[in-house]
């Protein structure tokens, strides 16, 4: 290649460099030496705190919540100060500090009896209030209610200071040992039970030669063991000779449970029994929203189970042959 050809691609090369470092340098002067457009910082004080953020991006800027501080005058979430004030030019992107409001120090305590615990404490959290400690115990009170507070609804109390809430474990499930119900007639076996608070779960019938028809063969748990009213009572009665069931077969105990609906109050519940017998009515009396209670229904032949509750028919079983 000729001499003068290598020179001009060398001159070239030169020239080419020196013109992108120029370009560099000229870029780094725009960029750092020569300041962006200002803008003039909007006042915020008093805003709510997403109303503030929004109105300051308005003006392309930032937000920061720097500190947050009690305030009689101004509620809870909104801002209280800003820095730099406003009305200041500053670059574009500037990040605006915010102290926040949180509102009064010193609050009424609202009042949460009677409301469940997760229900009480969100109330509360409303009010900037949190629950300190949390107490139980046993009483006539559905389970999982407030029954008490501390300090009592009305009080003057700084919100860090919390509140203490007293909850119902319901009511006291006493031990007590099973009764030997063995050789028994079933009807006055069931009114025991419910005179104890406990539910019949299941009852079998067994052919028996020895036991008349009717009576308890057997029980679970067995007499003696330990029970409350959440176990589960199953009872085993004669259907007689063998002779005595076919004439009897048509006649069966039915186990239905029925829930009470939730409410405040408690509800009246009532069975009617209609079969080839006729309508017979039984009262079951009051029990509490939310509670299943077994019904224990003798059924002879076709019929239907009817469920009352407060009055209302809720419910209709029917029995077939």
């Amino acid at each position: 290649m000729a001499g003068w050809v290598k020179s001009f691609f060398k001159s070239a090369g030169i020239f080419f460099s020196l013109l992108a470092v120029t370009g560099v340098v000229a870029y780094v002067i725009l960029v750092v030496m020569v300041p962006g457009e200002d803008v003039v910082v909007p006042d915020v004080v008093g805003e709510r705190l997403e109303d503030a953020i929004f109105l300051l991006s308005k003006s392309d800027l930032g937000a920061k919540v720097t500190e947050r501080k009690f305030s009689e005058k101004v509620p809870e979430n909104f801002v209280l100060s800003q820095t730099p004030v406003p009305g200041s030019r500053v670059h574009r992107g500037r990040i605006i500090e915010l102290i926040i409001s949180e509102g009064a120090r010193v609050v009424s305590v609202p009042d949460v009896v009677g409301m469940r615990l997760r229900e009480a404490k969100v109330y509360l959290s409303q009010f900037g209030i949190n629950v300190v400690n949390t107490s139980y115990i046993y009483c006539e009170e559905e389970e999982d209610k407030v029954i008490a507070q501390d300090p009592p609804a009305g009080s003057k109390v700084e919100r860090e200071r919390g509140v203490n809430l007293l909850v119902s474990f319901g009511p006291l499930k006493l031990n007590f040992m099973m009764p030997d119900f063995r050789g028994e007639d079933l009807k006055e076996v069931i009114t025991k039970l419910k005179e104890l608070s406990l539910n019949v779960a299941m009852i079998k019938e067994e052919v028996s030669l020895e036991e008349e028809e009717g009576k308890v063969i057997s029980q679970s748990p067995p007499a003696g063991s330990m029970v409350n009213q959440d176990s589960r009572i199953e009872l085993v009665v004669s259907a007689g000779s063998e002779k005595e069931v076919r004439v009897k077969s048509l006649q069966r105990w039915l186990l239905v449970p029925v829930k009470i609906p939730l409410g405040f109050e408690e509800k009246k519940l009532v069975i009617v029994v209609k079969d080839e017998e006729g309508e017979r009515s039984f009262d079951y009396g009051m029990h509490k929203p939310g509670e299943v209670v077994w019904v224990s229904c003798e059924v002879v032949g076709e019929g239907e189970i009817r469920i009352y509750i407060d009055g209302r028919l809720v419910k209709v079983r029917k029995v077939e042959r």
